[in-house]
This record gives C-alpha cells, sequence and structure tokens, in this order.
C-alpha cells in the first residue's frame, strides 16, 4: 500500500487492515496505533502474532482450531472473528474453496477460541474480487446473520463483521457494474434486517 494513503487515512481516524509485520510497521510509521488495526491474514507466524500482541491489534481473524491454538500462545487474550465461507459466483476472480469456514466450522473455532482465553467478537466474509452481484454480499450478510444467532445462543458477545473486499472498478457505469453507493445501500439494508442488534 502507498505510505501517503495509509498515513491520510490514519490522520483521518480510519482503520487500517493487514496481513503481514510488514504492513503492521508501516501502519505504525504512519501514526496508527493498535486500536485502528485488524488482520484478516488466516496464518500467522508467531513473530508477527508476538508484534500484534505487543501494539494492541484490536483483532484477528482465526479460520482454523490450529490458528486458535497459535494465537492464544503468542497473542493471549485477543479479539477474533471468523471468516465465514461464502458464495461468490459472479466475482471475476472467485475465492470458493480457497477461504472460509462452515457455519458449523465457525461455531467450534469460536467455542475453542473462548475455551483458550480469547475474545469472539463477530464474521468476516469476502465476495470474491470485482463482484458484480451485489446480491452476494446480501446474501453473505444473511449466511453470517444465522451464525451470529448461533453464536449468541451459546454464551459469545457478537458484535463485528467485516464484509471484506470485492467492490468492483470501473471507469463508467453502464448499469453492469453496481457503483459503490448501490452496494453500500444494499447492505446497510442486509445488516439491519439479518444482524442482530446486541444490547451494549
Amino acid at each position: 500500500a502507498n505510505f501517503e494513503i495509509v498515513k491520510l487515512v490514519v490522520d483521518r481516524k480510519g482503520g487500517l487492515e493487514i496481513a503481514s509485520l510488514a504492513e503492521l510497521e508501516k501502519s505504525l510509521d504512519a501514526g496508527a496505533i493498535g486500536e485502528q488495526i485488524i488482520c484478516s491474514n488466516p496464518i500467522k507466524n508467531p513473530a508477527f502474532l508476538k508484534a500484534m500482541h505487543r501494539n494492541h491489534v484490536y483483532a484477528m481473524v482465526v479460520d482454523s482450531t490450529f490458528e486458535v491454538e497459535k494465537v492464544a500462545q503468542y497473542a493471549p487474550g485477543s479479539k477474533v472473528y471468523v471468516r465465514l465461507a461464502v458464495d461468490n459466483k459472479g466475482s471475476v476472480l472467485p475465492l470458493a474453496g480457497k477461504f472460509g469456514v462452515s457455519g458449523e466450522e465457525a461455531l467450534a473455532i469460536f467455542d475453542l477460541a473462548k475455551e483458550r482465553g480469547l475474545q469472539p467478537i463477530g464474521l468476516s466474509f469476502h465476495v470474491g474480487s470485482q463482484c458484480l452481484s451485489v446480491n452476494n454480499w446480501v446474501n453473505a450478510i444473511k449466511a453470517c446473520g444465522e451464525v451470529w444467532r448461533e453464536a449468541e445462543a451459546r454464551g459469545h458477545h457478537m458484535y463485528f463483521l467485516d464484509i471484506g473486499g470485492g467492490f468492483p472498478a470501473g471507469h463508467y457505469h453502464d448499469g453492469t457494474i453496481p457503483t459503490i453507493e448501490e452496494i453500500g445501500s444494499s447492505v446497510m439494508r442486509a445488516v439491519e434486517h439479518f444482524i442482530p442488534t446486541t444490547p451494549d
């Protein structure tokens, strides 16, 4: 990522998503504090985990029981979220089968994370790169809502939803590429409809 863009986001109190130790260091160099940073890399080495823990990175993804054990060891007490596998047909670069877990697996990961002293806080997903279907976000949020309800029924406190990327880029709008505004309004309606509100 361009350092000036990172700095602009940080200066405006925005958040950053990182995937490596180098990106963590760049974020900190730009003036970010841990509370502004999340990590969505599903496989993190011990040095990266220790650095995130030391710098109080807000939350990180865990997509396997192995990763839960590793985070508990090297970044104890961390807030964690799980990436749900969702339908990404209609994307120029689908990610099906590559990332994410089923709802059942997500719930088992939440339970283990809590048992290991971590704090499960929510879910993430990715609809695939250059996604041309607004419904992919809506359907993914609906799937998240179902897992969210079951997680809360199991005693987890859910309040975090990362809708990933995949926003299509086009130099002009000819009706085939949804605008960021169209995606945004559909996402917000879906969140309101499918994601349970949690009292503070």
